[in-house]
């Protein structure tokens, strides 16, 4: 095994490893996909290990490669507090992701959650999609299932429940639907086969809230976000069929990663409070 590779080498594999792809890495980086792909090999050379699973949906981490990334963001961390000409490194971003409800209430809490003295900085991603844990797209995940992925370790913290809001007591208010393009969540399948022919479609949830606020409709939201709003009040007691389990996800392999298990025990209480009152 030859060992010659630069810094800048375990820079480009440190974009590749973080964004699954090249093109990703290139534009977080500034080098060209072709560049970083002959870097990735010449890496790999170097050390006589296969760092990646080459395939058509990215660049996934191979064992060897998960542990040369734990190597990397050490050797990252002491080479900016050198840079910067501190004594410490800065601490990592930690990037999770949830839906809209649940971004909005953990950053209302992040006071709560997070401190300047943490060891992670937080990297809140509002996305309904499932981002992929496994290609390292994001560190850690909010589902509202156990994880079926054999990579993917999983951690319940609770349940959710929904019920009916609007800005007054009354039935005569259209549904405000946010099945808009093609959303199939069971919450939208349920308003769905309500009574009533009239609704206010949209696909985003902030929206929702605006028309909430304004007295021209009536939704169901999460009763830990829903409980909230302000002008707005529950209209029905929780919808049983709606409950739903709450799950903090994360790859086997990176949730013993000092600064995603610190945020994962920060993250955990917050979210076991969202039991309906």
């Amino acid at each position: 095994m030859s060992a010659e590779f630069e810094w800048s080498d375990l820079k480009s594999f440190l974009a590749v490893a973080r964004t699954g792809g090249l093109s990703a890495a290139a534009a977080e980086s500034g080098a060209s996909p072709a560049t970083l792909g002959r870097r990735m090999t010449a890496l790999e050379s170097a050390l006589g290990q296969r760092l990646f699973l080459r395939g058509a949906r990215g660049y996934a981490l191979t064992d060897e490669g998960a542990t040369l990334l734990k190597q990397a963001e050490a050797v990252e961390r002491a080479a900016t507090a050198i840079e910067d000409g501190a004594g410490e490194a800065p601490a990592p971003r930690v990037r999770i992701t949830a839906g809209f409800w649940t971004a909005r209430y953990l950053a209302a809490k992040m006071q709560d959650i997070w401190s300047v003295d943490a060891p992670w900085q937080p990297d809140l991603r509002v996305s309904s999609a499932l981002l992929n844990l496994g290609r390292r797209e994001v560190d850690i995940g909010i589902r509202n299932r156990r994880p079926t992925e054999r990579w993917l370790a999983g951690r319940r913290v609770g349940h959710v429940d929904y019920a009916v809001y609007a800005s007054s007591d009354t039935s005569s208010l259209p549904w405000i639907d946010l099945g808009a393009a093609g959303v199939t969540t069971p919450t939208a399948r349920w308003v769905a086969v309500q009574p009533g022919a009239e609704r206010l479609v949209t696909n985003d949830p902030a929206i929702a809230l605006v028309w909430l606020a304004e007295g021209i409709g009536r939704a169901v939201l999460p009763i830990f976000a829903g409980d909230t709003v302000p002008g707005v009040a529950r209209q029905s007691e929780a919808i049983d069929a709606l409950r739903s389990e709450q799950w903090l996800i994360s790859h086997h392999d990176h949730r013993h990663h000092p600064p995603v298990r610190a945020e994962i025990e920060a993250l955990a209480p917050a979210l076991q409070d969202k039991e309906p009152t």
